[in-house]
């Protein structure tokens, strides 16, 4: 009998943890290839979409892949999603257009949004069966997540430089077939289901709150991508209703897809207006970046690669950001790409 209170075992938390990457690198590392999709499609800022449109099913599944992991049971709920990826992504690269991709990025968003709430159950049915605690393994799913976001960019720049925009689908194939593979060998047992428990639970997943938030978030990025161009109001016009119908129905139901009850509480409510003002500042450097690198900059495909991986050897210019533009050994060599003289060569 293990002793109460050890922590989980390794051979339980890697397999989990594994699938809980492929969300943050599929939403950081589409950021290098919006230049060349665009280009590839003449899309213009429909491309937005790509991102838009994995953050918007991830936001609609997330919760919902919770309760149907506990009607199906967490592990055939990941291993669903984690096929759902795989597919999508081997179907991506021949996409003929901007509306197909953004389909398959949907598609990914769904199987992506299964891991973490798949994973979190996993761990928890399985450290009640151990008497484990679940500290170590929830903060390694953490872990995974934020660092997983950081190495996107750096990824995805390699692979849009030596495969093209295709290499960021094409890199989900190998890391899905061997995320299925981990977890069917250590991932811990689904537990029968309960009788009579299946419909109750998906009840309670709520279709007409996710509908409603669906059609209030697309009709709000529908308007603000219009403003590049001619405002379209209509669309505001809709989006303005449905998020009306949103809050109405988050108050009147029992158990509803967004509880905007919690927003009484002023201690949440300034959590989550400082989380969004720190998002939207990460994610404007984030994908804002990488697209001015290759530009304006006119750096290659795999520039943000070189960007996020630049060191003091790299010898990029501190006027131009470009590498080896100025001679490492003449602190006053001029830049190739400006005329006023390098202020350090070591800057970066």
């Amino acid at each position: 009998m293990r002793e109460a209170g050890a922590e989980l075992p390794g051979r339980f938390v890697a397999p989990i943890a594994f699938g809980t990457v492929l969300q943050p690198l599929n939403s950081s590392m589409i950021a290098v290839a919006l230049v060349a999709i665009r280009t590839e499609f003449d899309a213009g800022t429909s491309v937005t979409w790509l991102v838009s449109a994995l953050y918007l099913a991830t936001a609609v599944a997330a919760p919902a892949m919770g309760r149907i992991a506990d009607v199906l049971g967490p592990r055939r709920t990941s291993l669903a999603g984690i096929a759902l990826v795989g597919l999508a992504s081997a179907v991506a690269p021949f996409a003929p257009g901007i509306p197909a991709l953004v389909v398959c990025r949907i598609l990914i968003g769904i199987g992506t949004a299964a891991q973490y709430p798949c994973g979190v159950a996993m761990i928890r049915r399985a450290a009640d069966r151990l008497r484990s605690r679940p500290n170590n393994a929830l903060a390694v799913l953490a872990v995974c997540s934020q660092v997983s976001a950081a190495l996107g960019p750096t990824l995805g720049g390699l692979l849009v430089g030596g495969f093209g925009w295709t290499g960021v689908f094409w890199i989900n194939v190998p890391l899905a077939a061997l995320g299925a593979a981990v977890i069917l060998a250590r991932g811990p047992a689904d537990p029968p289901p309960a009788p009579g428990r299946r419909l109750r639970d998906l009840a309670r997943v709520d279709p007409l709150g996710m509908l409603l938030f669906t059609a209030a978030s697309t009709a709000l990025m529908f308007w603000l991508l219009s403003l590049t161009t001619t405002p379209a109001w209509w669309w505001l016009a809709v989006a303005l209703p449905a998020s009306v119908l949103t809050a109405w129905w988050g108050l009147r139901a029992r158990d509803p897809f967004l509880d905007v009850r919690l927003l009484a509480r002023r201690g949440l409510s300034f959590t989550y207006v400082r989380t969004i003002v720190t998002y939207t500042a990460f994610y404007c450097v984030f994908y804002g970046v990488p697209q001015w690198l290759e530009e304006t900059r006119g750096w290659g495909r795999s520039a943000p690669a070189w960007w996020c991986c630049r060191s003091r050897r790299s010898g990029c210019c501190p006027r131009c950001w470009r590498p080896g533009c100025c001679a490492r050994t003449s602190l006053g060599s001029r830049c190739s790409s400006a005329p006023a003289r390098c202020a350090s060569v070591g800057y970066c």
